[in-house]
């Protein structure tokens, strides 16, 4: 439980200290939807953020969300998800804690490869989720990730990316397998604005074999080549889904 913030302050602090130019960043928030790019080596990354959600009568709020990336050779990355901290009460009263963090990598694969949408990029991720989260908030086992990405440069201000996904997570004691897939059209208004809309789903979302569909968009505005604020909102298509959500980000690349 008190190992989430430790690694989180531990991660702040050596990048506050660190803090040069470096080359534009590429995100992996505030959309479902992982990018292809891969930080470079010796540069560091951090993106985190705050989601509030709504489902029936229960209200949650996520802080912190936060990745961190840093290169580990060339088109390879080191990625580590500290534990947000969550506060919800589903239970019928308020309970706080955090969630699992994980340990993975994402490796850059093809680049440039022409097809009929654009030029397409592919990346693969594996993540492990660690039970060490708070009780009430962990899955109490192991869980591996592998993540299928793929984007394509049009040669506009228009962009698509998708994820497929599969997952073995857990959920009261039960592991289970669970496929998601995910569609992102993006837009660049500006050479700072830019926006998206998105589709994605698990198939399941829990054991029972109820699937989940959302329907997300959002915002994201560079401050500089090395920053970047965003919002995002969405809704669930059915009952397995939350009713709604939204959030808001900040991300910044060190070297």
């Amino acid at each position: 439980m008190f190992l989430q913030p430790l690694i989180c302050g531990a991660f702040i602090c050596f990048a506050a200290c660190n803090l040069v130019f470096a080359e534009a960043l590429v995100t992996d928030r505030p959309d479902f939807t992982e990018s292809t790019s891969v930080v470079p080596l010796h540069v560091l990354q951090v993106e985190m953020g705050y989601t509030y959600g709504h489902t029936g009568s229960a209200k949650s709020h996520s802080f912190g969300e936060l990745l961190c990336r840093a290169g580990a050779m060339d088109n390879v990355e080191w990625r580590i998800e500290v534990g947000s901290y969550l506060v919800d009460n589903s239970s019928g009263s308020w309970q706080p804690g955090f969630n699992d963090p994980a340990l993975g990598l994402k490796w850059g694969l093809w680049s440039g490869v022409p097809t009929f949408l654009g030029s397409m990029n592919t990346a693969v991720i594996g993540m492990l989720t660690l039970p060490l989260g708070s009780p009430a908030f962990s899955e109490s086992k192991i869980s591996p990730e592998v993540k299928w990405c793929m984007d394509w440069d049009t040669g506009t201000a228009f962009g698509l990316a998708s994820n497929l996904n599969y997952a073995y997570p857990s959920s009261g004691g039960v592991s289970f397998s669970q496929f998601s897939w995910s569609l992102s059209a993006s837009y660049e208004f500006s050479d700072r604005w830019g926006g998206y809309l998105e589709y994605y789903t698990f198939r399941p979302a829990k054991p029972t074999g109820d699937s989940s569909n959302i329907l997300n968009t959002g915002l994201t505005y560079l401050l500089s080549n090395t920053t970047q604020l965003d919002a995002r909102a969405g809704v669930g298509l059915d009952g397995a889904s939350p009713d709604y959500f939204a959030g808001v980000g900040y991300s910044v690349l060190y070297q």
